[in-house]
């Protein structure tokens, strides 16, 4: 089994799907080539990682990390302003 079978295509260019949620929650996101996962903020913090395509995570004081690699990842502190950017295609996995 693929953990992409997990999340179908709606036709949106992003889309999040609760994959498991007991004491935390793991999500799949799917974001199109140059579509932005707008900003928002973290209640928890969090792990970030890619699992297929490019993407870049940004936060709204400036900084940013490329993810270029499947399990490249980027630890999101709770509470700090965030997107992501789809630089192709990708899928990342959301864990909190």
């Amino acid at each position: 089994m693929q953990i992409s079978s997990l999340i179908t295509s709606n036709g949106k260019p992003v889309q999040a799907q609760n994959i498991l949620r007991d004491k935390g929650a793991v999500t799949l996101i799917r974001l199109d080539q140059d579509a932005v996962l707008r900003d928002h903020e973290s209640v928890s913090e969090a792990l970030l990682i890619l699992l297929s395509g490019r993407a870049r995570y940004e936060t709204a004081a400036g900084d940013s990390t490329l993810l270029q690699q499947p399990q490249d990842f980027v630890r999101i502190p709770s509470k700090l302003t965030h997107r992501v950017i789809g630089l192709e295609n990708s899928l990342l996995m959301l864990i909190q």
